[in-house]
């Protein structure tokens, strides 16, 4: 029941239920899933644990969600819907993939929850897209690198190139795909770490990554030229961003994006569209910690199903061991 309760809304369990002839309340299946969120409480926090450890690459991504809240005040009973975000982290070298919600003071995208969540985790990297608050996360902070998303870049070229069929656009993404043509060719060497930023730092990435940024400043410098919004706003992002996408020559074991946690958010969309809102803000905490194990089980090749099933059996038996119970200790036969 928590598995499947976690997947989909209440009342599709309800509809699943009355086809397997198992005859349940609503408030029973709701209750089922507090219990089980609570039970798995521990665990969530070993992952969080070694997911935040000094000096890993941490991939961030987020989106929104529909949110009841019940406000001071509010003359409604039950409260209103409020756009609200899940925040998705990444760490590919642990396996890990984490999701949070916090809406403390009613602000649950803005500096304040990444940050809380952080806490001290002030020596690593951060690889995402150019939204403000990644970069206030590292501003005057050496030790805490940004790393910005070469994906994001070509998208917005694509885009633009495909609303008005702009050339210079086409330009642009065609250049970018010349990195990611050098990538797939580390990927299919298996370089190792080492050897992927000895071949980011060759030549013919520098004349690559030259001719982008002297493209987009002539352009953006001389007014007469023409060129679409999408189009400029494309070439500022390369402008400003240059320093933090230029980055992931750095170290090998950076990527040229973020589409690892792109990818990773993913379900949680689809399930959005299947969901369309949580009636509670609880109910999205208790979805955040299934999807975090879910997840991560995916990362492992564990079988979620089973994982649960197991682990949940361990924890009712008395298991406090919680190190023992994470995905990746477990060996399920």
């Amino acid at each position: 029941m928590i598995t499947s309760s976690c997947t989909f809304p209440i009342y599709r369990e309800g509809i699943r239920h009355e086809i397997d002839k198992f005859k349940i309340s609503k408030n029973t299946d709701r209750n089922w899933l507090k219990a089980g969120y609570k039970l798995f409480l521990p665990i969530l926090e070993v992952l969080k644990k070694k997911l935040l450890r000094i000096k890993s690459i941490l991939h961030i991504d987020e989106t929104w969600t529909a949110v009841r809240i019940k406000l001071k005040g509010d003359g409604t009973k039950l409260g209103h819907y409020f756009k609200k975000y899940i925040w998705c982290l990444v760490n590919k070298a642990e396996g890990i993939t984490y999701f949070f919600y916090d809406n403390d003071n009613n602000d649950s995208r803005g500096l304040r929850p990444i940050e809380n969540f952080l806490g001290a985790f002030e020596t690593g990297t951060i690889q995402s897209d150019a939204y403000v608050v990644y970069e206030l996360l590292t501003n005057g902070n050496e030790k805490l690198k940004h790393v910005l998303c070469w994906a994001h870049v070509r998208n917005r070229f694509e885009e633009a190139f495909l609303s008005s069929k702009d050339a210079i656009a086409d330009w642009f993404v065609k250049t970018i795909a010349e990195l990611y043509r050098i990538e797939t060719e580390c990927i299919l060497a298996r370089m190792t770490p080492e050897k992927i930023k000895e071949r980011r730092n060759k030549k013919d990435v520098d004349s690559i990554l030259k001719r982008l940024y002297q493209k987009a400043c002539e352009y953006l410098d001389h007014k007469k030229k023409h060129y679409s919004k999408m189009t400029q706003d494309a070439m500022k992002y390369i402008k400003n961003g240059w320093k933090d996408l230029i980055r992931y020559r750095d170290d090998g074991n950076y990527d040229i994006d973020n589409l690892i946690a792109e990818r990773a958010i993913r379900p949680f969309t689809v399930h959005r569209k299947n969901a369309h809102s949580f009636s509670s803000e609880d109910g999205v905490q208790e979805t955040c910690l299934f999807f975090t194990l879910c997840e991560t089980c995916k990362n492992f090749g564990i079988n979620f199903k089973e994982y649960i099933a197991y682990a949940a059996k361990e924890l009712i038996s008395g298991n406090t061991d919680y190190e023992s119970l994470a995905p990746w200790a477990i060996k399920l036969v």
